[in-house]
């Protein structure tokens, strides 16, 4: 099959060379670290057991790994396949401080994110509304965190970044509110 090529946008370059114009020692330092920090395994295996141990405290194990585990393996495979078929080229190494090999659109890391942090929030029964909304703040912030740090470090354009959002939010929200099958889902209600 032929890739279908995917154009950088006018505005895709504006907001790149906007942000390499304005590249400090601390914000590349602080986007790298970031980068290696989500690259670590020592800290995948921390949030991995931070996770766990939310989970058990709301008493929504089940639901919510389940929901964030598929949500996440649908965005990875899903965004690895899109990146080939659109074949889209990564930011120009003259813009970029991070050279990443592969095709650029969509983004599997915001896909990943996205997946997993909407479907832990849409698998979650809520208590209160402000503990949802604190909740969906925090999913709000760890995306734009992640999206801004790959746009900022040129491993992807800004559309990249909102193509992975996309899928996987909307990966994210579809299982996150699946029922299992074969039961009635239980009601879980977050408390402190």
């Amino acid at each position: 099959m032929t890739a279908v090529f995917a154009p950088v946008t006018a505005a895709d370059r504006h907001v790149l060379r906007w942000l390499v114009a304005h590249r400090s020692a601390h914000w590349t330092s602080l986007a790298k670290g970031l980068m290696n920090l989500g690259l670590s395994v020592v800290f995948l295996g921390l949030a991995l057991l931070a996770a766990l141990l939310v989970v058990a405290v709301v008493r929504a194990a089940r639901p919510v790994i389940a929901a964030a585990g598929a949500a996440a393996l649908f965005s990875v495979v899903a965004s690895l396949l899109l990146k080939h078929l659109i074949a889209r080229p990564r930011p120009d190494s003259g813009l970029a401080l991070v050279q990443a090999g592969g095709y650029s659109m969509p983004s599997t890391d915001a896909a990943l994110v996205a997946g997993l942090t909407v479907a832990a929030l849409f698998a979650v029964r809520w208590s209160s509304r402000g503990r949802r909304r604190a909740a969906a703040a925090a999913v709000v912030a760890a995306n734009l965190v992640t999206g801004l740090a790959l746009v900022y470090l040129g491993v992807h354009w800004t559309t990249d970044v909102l193509a992975g959002w996309a899928l996987g939010g909307a990966t994210g929200a579809v299982v996150g509110t699946l029922k299992p099958r074969g039961a009635p889902r239980p009601v879980q209600h977050v408390t402190s």
